[in-house]
């Protein structure tokens, strides 16, 4: 994985990764421009957040998103057009453009994906002590992924091992657009802090080969941590940060 300045071209052998810490609050004319990009479907996506900072949250992470796709496409965000898959994944509306993106957020954070061509996956977790880990270990990873969380020396490294493989399944079955619609169950990765991340299975309703794809271990500030999926033919992932919503325009 590289870090370098953003060309805003796109390669079928490469994806770029970015990164954008995420406001809680903002000021009128911030958020004025912000609201400004979005489509009338987002603003009332917004608005149905309880909380003020999490509506905040989704305006920033998706005014970026509208910044960035249109810096790769020359165009102005505003006209960008988004569809769901019949699993819910967005995706751009216009066939004809070879784009194609995953946008992943948690507390405080964004995490966006962007390739030609393949479909790709991206998840980012804000890492936190979870009381019922066993629990989830035993009805979302398998017993080899399990035996990895078990091997950790302790309960911080236990955290960090369960956020690393969580974010690397989820990325998968983002990939494929089904988020948490295929079984877990049947998806298995290893990633321990000794070697590169892989993926170890896949569900038969994917028809895909584990072969076929390629985990990327995402550099974050602590404490979040963070994986993409790719097709194996991407093999060049350069990472990017962004200051904030609007230095790219």
């Amino acid at each position: 994985m590289t870090s370098e300045d953003p060309t805003f071209t796109l390669h079928p052998n490469r994806v770029d990764v970015w990164q954008l810490p995420l406001p809680t609050t903002l000021d009128q004319s911030t958020l004025a421009e912000a609201r400004s990009l979005l489509s009338s479907d987002e603003l009332e996506r917004a608005s149905r957040f309880y909380k003020l900072e999490h509506s905040i949250a989704f305006i920033a992470s998706h005014a970026w998103l509208r910044i960035l796709l249109s810096r790769y496409l020359n165009t102005d965000p505003r006209t960008l057009t988004f569809a769901t898959a019949s699993l819910g994944k967005p995706h751009l509306a216009h066939p004809d453009v070879p784009l194609r993106y995953n946008l992943s957020h948690t507390q405080g954070r964004a995490l966006l994906a962007v390739t030609q061509q393949h479909e790709i996956g991206a998840d980012i977790e804000y890492v936190r002590p979870i009381p019922e880990i066993d629990d989830i270990a035993l009805t979302h990873f398998t017993p080899a992924e399990r035996n990895e969380l078990a091997q950790a020396p302790d309960a911080q490294q236990k955290q960090h091992t369960f956020h690393r493989i969580w974010t690397a399944k989820e990325a998968l079955l983002k990939a494929f657009g089904s988020g948490l619609y295929l079984p877990l169950l049947e998806t298995e990765v290893t990633y321990t802090p000794a070697s590169a991340p892989a993926v170890r299975a896949l569900p038969v309703s994917t028809k895909s080969n584990p072969a076929d794809w390629r985990l990327f271990p995402i550099a974050t500030d602590p404490p979040y941590t963070a994986t993409i999926a790719v097709p194996a033919s991407i093999r060049i992932c350069h990472s990017f940060n962004s200051p904030s919503i609007f230095q790219l325009m």
